[in-house]
């Protein structure tokens, strides 16, 4: 049977912080560990979204559907 790729949630600053603060280290992670793990990046998520409401639940899906944080 083959493995399942954990799930992390690339928890960190998204807004009131420089470009490397949000992005940057998360892409880095994602080049360096997307073949062992699934990561999550909320980034995406927070630039699509229409509201403060949508951010916070699109975080609580993700986290809750993830094995680390």
């Amino acid at each position: 049977m083959p493995r399942t790729r954990r799930k992390v949630y690339l928890a960190g600053p998204i807004s009131n912080c420089n470009e490397w603060q949000k992005c940057a280290w998360r892409e880095q992670l994602i080049d360096r560990w997307s073949r062992e793990f699934e990561l999550i990046d909320p980034t995406p998520l927070v630039q699509a979204s229409a509201g403060p409401l949508e951010v916070v639940l699109s975080d609580l899906r993700a986290i809750q559907g993830s094995d680390a944080v």
